[in-house]
């Protein structure tokens, strides 16, 4: 009997192994549809044209640029007045995804770079314009205009990129689709013409690695200087993009079961430990624990066997 659970064990293990290996390279290298009814993907090998508009102004812009560049800029982020003063409660972010000479975009990067939340203890005064030389000095921030009045839960606006980065994706995936889903449920594109049977390229703004303590109060004084927007814009793979889907939705699924067990730091900790920066260091640990398990399988199992063999030496003596 317990061999024969040893070697269940170790039968079950393989299979997982086996199944984990099947999913992954399907996630890497998937299926590439071939006939007249696949989705061919609209952006290939063709140069784009990048625009950055910030509630309905264009503030920046790239032409003739490869899909597969890493862009990495900063521009000055206009705040209006209202934003300011907290009468409109948001500030639109968008980036245009365009093929080269075209003049309509093909997929839009859409966010909302201010937001109203509660106030950490710490950074009650904090300013945006205060921010960099508090860093760069070991002074104390100068107190200057607060943020604007705080709403009925007592939130004042706050810029959610002061401390982090605004990451734009591009999935890089001009492999033809049977459907216009993968078989983990993640969609192939942003968008899609059923008539063209075409997809448009994966083209969003990245909030996974965006954590609240990132944001800082917003200063309600009109007069201050616009703060800076840091922008990267990376090519992703389709294999790592339906892995990062799949890690959002398993939290925010367990976000939205936990209740209060959970505050939002604690999600912030889980979301920072899997981020971009420390991914391959959890996936690493993570093979690590499975071979662990396979070699203590096999261990256990010959650890079974060997107590066997005693049992049996000592019973074959005996007799």
């Amino acid at each position: 009997m317990p061999r024969s659970c040893g070697t269940i064990s170790l039968a079950l293990t393989v299979l997982y192994v086996a199944y984990m290996a099947t999913l992954v390279h399907e996630m890497v290298y998937p299926h590439a549809c071939k006939g007249h009814g696949c989705y061919q993907a609209l952006l290939s090998d063709q140069q784009v044209d990048l625009r950055l508009v910030v509630g309905g102004v264009e503030v920046w812009q790239r032409l003739n640029v490869s899909a597969d560049e890493q862009l990495d800029f900063k521009v000055e982020l206009p705040v209006p007045p209202e934003v300011r003063r907290g009468t409109v409660d948001h500030l639109t972010v968008e980036l245009f995804l365009a093929v080269h000479g075209a003049t309509s975009p093909i997929a839009v990067a859409r966010t909302n770079a201010v937001k109203r939340m509660l106030p950490r203890a710490h950074e009650a005064s904090m300013l945006l314009t205060d921010m960099s030389a508090a860093s760069a000095s070991n002074e104390l921030p100068v107190k200057d205009v607060g943020p604007a009045a705080p709403d009925y839960d007592g939130k004042v606006p706050h810029y959610i990129y002061a401390r982090s980065r605004l990451d734009v994706r591009l999935v890089r995936d001009w492999t033809p689709h049977k459907s216009v889903y993968h078989i983990d449920g993640v969609t192939v594109g942003s968008s899609f013409d059923h008539h063209q049977r075409r997809y448009a390229p994966h083209w969003y703004a990245d909030s996974f690695p965006l954590l609240s303590k990132h944001a800082v109060p917003l200063s309600s004084d009109e007069g201050r200087a616009h703060p800076t927007l840091h922008v990267r814009v990376t090519p992703i793979s389709s294999g790592w993009h339906r892995l990062v889907t799949q890690l959002n939705a398993g939290l925010a699924h367990l976000s939205a079961i936990s209740g209060e067990l959970f505050d939002e730091d604690t999600f912030d900790e889980l979301r920072e430990l899997v981020s971009e920066d420390r991914m391959h260091r959890f996936l690493l640990m993570q093979a690590q624990r499975m071979c662990t398990c396979m070699l203590r399988s096999l261990l256990m199992k010959a650890r079974v066997l060997g107590c066997v063999s005693a049992a049996a030496c000592t019973a074959a003596c005996v007799a």
